[in-house]
C-alpha cells in the first residue's frame, strides 16, 4: 500500500498494515526518536522506513522504498538546546586526581631539562597546550622513552581526554609558557 503525503507534505503516521508490512519497524521509530529528540514523528516514521528498506533489501520491492515510496524525506525540525541540556550531555568532571598530577608533574620537570626523551616529552606536553601553534606529538616517540615516562604520558592523555581543560585552567599556566619558551622559540618549529 502505498502511503499519501500529509497536507503539510510529511508522511502520514502509521497504519495498522504497516507493521505488517515491515516487521520491526516501530523499534527503529523508538531507536531514531530516541537519538533525535527534536524530531517529529512524521520524520522519525519516514526515515525508519528508510533505514528498515536499508536493512531488508530482499523484502524492498519496485524501487528504493518499494512499497512505501514517499518522495522526498522532511527535514528533521532543528532547534537550539538549553544549558540544562547541553550540560547534561557534558556534566563536569572530577577534579584532577593525585596520581594524574604526580605523573604531570614528573613530565613537566623532564620537559624542563635537556636530552632526547625531554624534547619528546615537550613535545607531547605542547600538543596539549596549542597543537595547531607549537606542533602534534609523534606516537612513536613513545618509543624512545622510559617505560615510566610512557606511562606518565598515557596517564596525562587520559587526563585530558577526562577533563576536557587545557593546562592553563588547571593552573599550570605558568609552567607550559616557559616550555614554550625553551621549546618553541619564536613560535618556531620543533
Amino acid at each position: 500500500m502505498a502511503e499519501r503525503n500529509t497536507p503539510t507534505g510529511g508522511p502520514r503516521p502509521l497504519t495498522a498494515n504497516c507493521e505488517e508490512l515491515h516487521p520491526g519497524i516501530s523499534a527503529i521509530i523508538e531507536e531514531l526518536r530516541q537519538k533525535n529528540a527534536g524530531w517529529t514523528y512524521a520524520a522519525a516514521v519516514a526515515y525508519a522506513k528508510e533505514e528498515w528498506h536499508k536493512r531488508n533489501p530482499a523484502a524492498s520491492t519496485g524501487g528504493a522504498m518499494g512499497c512505501c515510496a514517499t518522495g522526498r524525506l522532511p527535514k528533521p525540525e532543528s532547534r537550539t538546546i538549553t544549558r540544562a541540556e547541553l550540560e547534561a550531555m557534558y556534566p563536569p568532571s572530577a577534579p584532577m586526581q593525585p596520581n594524574e598530577a604526580a605523573a604531570l608533574e614528573r613530565l613537566l620537570a623532564i620537559a624542563d631539562s635537556d636530552t632526547g626523551q625531554s624534547r619528546r616529552v615537550a613535545n607531547f606536553l605542547l600538543a596539549w597546550w596549542n597543537a595547531s601553534r607549537d606542533g602534534g606529538f609523534d606516537l612513536t616517540d613513545l618509543w624512545a622513552v622510559d617505560t615510566a615516562i610512557a606511562q606518565d604520558m598515557t596517564t596525562v592523555f587520559c587526563l585530558v581526554a577526562r577533563v576536557h581543560s587545557y593546562p592553563d585552567t588547571l593552573g599550570y599556566g605558568a609552567r607550559f609558557e616557559p616550555l614554550v619558551e625553551a621549546w618553541r622559540p619564536k613560535g618556531g618549529a620543533r
